[in-house]
């Protein structure tokens, strides 16, 4: 079974290397550091090599002038994950005007359908911001504006990771915001909340790697890149092939950089830093649309030529 093309679980190429993307499409190819070793690694674009293509992104909207050319490409088996949370700038220090990720859902939607376009309303994070009457009626504010565009909202909790507790301590040692504490009673409160005002907007809600809450009634396990949301006809009865515990993925394969996506929102697990993917953006532009691996493509030709 050929893997999903994830685009990207590392960055936000959609919001920011849109123009990177659609060339390398057109030349069927592109490079990205392995995260390891940081050397390039080549893969192909050809669409007939992918069981389809999901985008991740907090802003659809660089892509959206393109979409004829993607369709073409993955045979419209093309998927949209598209996070919006409203949490305070703080948070999220430069993320994109709410009324653009709006209308740029509804688009997706017109276009594939409510089935192809997911929400997401992650990661949620307690804090004395955005408490849990604040997580209540933030989603409350949204999904009704959402359910037009999509079928399914994915949430989860924030994670623990190193990145992610550098930043919001540093945050909180500059600032009055302070994390609350999530007991598995609180999250299943608030879960169980979320739940039935998706359910009133039209919406099914689903956990990301979250498998102890999943005994709250009328909660289901997410399955993020899907076979069968993308409408392969092979798909039924396919194992998942995980990439971290608990995920129900199916097979994929992700392209980009990691410390390149430049939202600046602190409890990323993808970017160091928010000046990390600020100064990677910044040098991208200088450089007229090139990444790192296509200078190492192109060093590594200097020294064979």
């Amino acid at each position: 079974m050929r893997p999903i093309l994830s685009v990207s679980r590392r960055t936000d190429i959609p919001a920011f290397y849109s123009r990177w993307f659609m060339q390398a499409l057109r030349e069927g190819r592109c490079r990205y550091p392995n995260p390891v070793s940081g050397k390039a690694v080549e893969v192909s674009l050809e669409g007939r090599e992918w069981a389809g293509i999901v985008f991740w992104t907090r802003n659809p909207k660089p892509l959206l002038p393109h979409l004829d050319e993607i369709d073409r490409a993955f045979q419209g088996r093309v998927n949209w994950q598209v996070s919006l949370t409203g949490m305070p700038k703080l948070l999220e220090e430069n993320k994109p005007p709410e009324v653009l990720v709006l209308s740029s859902l509804e688009a997706l939607g017109r276009r594939y359908g409510r089935r192809a376009v997911v929400w997401r309303f992650d990661p949620i994070l307690l804090t004395t911001m955005t408490d849990p009457e604040w997580v209540r009626r933030r989603f409350a504010e949204l999904a009704p504006r959402i359910a037009e565009s999509c079928e399914t909202c994915v949430t989860s909790f924030a994670d623990d990771y190193r990145k992610a507790l550098r930043n919001l301590d540093s945050l909180e040692r500059r600032s009055e915001l302070r994390r609350l504490p999530m007991t598995d009673s609180l999250q299943r409160e608030l879960l169980a909340d979320l739940r039935d005002t998706a359910a009133k907007a039209g919406l099914s809600l689903e956990l990301c790697c979250e498998d102890h809450l999943l005994d709250v009634p009328g909660i289901q396990k997410a399955r993020c890149l899907d076979y069968g949301r993308l409408g392969v006809p092979e798909a039924a009865g396919r194992s998942s092939q995980p990439t971290r515990a608990e995920c129900a993925c199916h097979a994929s394969r992700d392209i980009g950089s990691y410390d390149s996506c430049a939202h600046g929102c602190l409890y990323c697990y993808a970017t160091q830093t928010p000046a990390a993917g600020r100064d990677f953006l910044r040098r991208y532009r200088e450089e007229g649309g090139r990444m790192p691996a296509d200078r190492q493509d192109e060093e590594y030709r200097d020294t064979v030529s």
